[in-house]
């Protein structure tokens, strides 16, 4: 059983301007039921994850929180319209846009699963088909992405990392191969991971083959306000 609310120690932590003790949530056979404490206006209410159609959100005020799956580990994520980092946001930074950083890949069909490393220090699975190649300015470069939600996905770091850009990755989509097995990646769409904007988000590392020598100066540049 775990504790929710305002009070030093709570297990799930809210914000000053909810009660001290807002209730308790119970996880059992991957379900967490939300049990209010007493006086507190919200109904008892079973919790599925993030990844079940129309899962279960709880709102109370500005904040709102929900049941997260990552790797087998189960979590609560709560958001606040009114939290600091979101009224004080300091606007976003990106590369003039680089048509050279704009490529055609060509898919090697390779289907095996991706394992990535996370900033929480949990581990998340990935389908590959393959990999994707493609030279530039000499270069050679072949990186390795997953199918998500009918697309192709990258986690990437490259040597302007952790100096004009976020030092753990960024994350690029790119258009399913055609039926030569090309698609196009457009550099100039890199972008920062969530976990940009908190230390609560499950963001994935990017897999050895990603990890990219040459500086790929197009796309998102480091947050204002971000350490790293």
């Amino acid at each position: 059983v775990s504790t929710i609310g305002s009070e030093p120690g709570s297990d799930v932590p809210l914000p000053a301007t909810l009660p001290a003790k807002l209730g308790t949530i119970t996880l059992k056979d991957r379900e967490a039921v939300f049990t209010p404490a007493p006086g507190v206006a919200l109904q008892a209410a079973t919790l599925h994850d993030d990844a079940t159609p129309n899962y279960e959100v709880i709102k109370t005020g500005t904040v709102s929180f929900y049941l997260i799956e990552r790797g087998g580990r189960y979590g609560i994520r709560v958001k606040d319209t009114q939290s600091p980092a979101r009224v004080n946001f300091a606007g976003l930074d990106w590369y003039q846009p680089d048509p050279t950083w704009v490529v055609d890949a060509k898919l090697t069909p390779a289907p095996h699963k991706v394992k990535f490393d996370t900033e929480v220090g949990v581990t998340q699975d990935g389908d590959s088909p393959g990999y994707l190649e493609f030279d530039r300015a000499g270069e050679h470069f072949k990186l390795e992405p997953v199918t998500e939600d009918g697309e192709l996905f990258l986690v990437i770091r490259d040597a302007t990392s952790g100096k004009t850009t976020y030092s753990a990755s960024r994350f690029l989509y790119a258009s399913l191969p055609d039926a030569n097995g090309v698609t196009r990646l457009d550099f100039n769409r890199a972008y920062n991971p969530p976990c940009v904007f908190t230390a609560y988000a499950t963001c994935p590392l990017p897999p050895q083959q990603n990890r990219i020598t040459v500086a790929i100066e197009a796309g998102e540049k480091k947050y204002k306000s971000a350490a790293n």
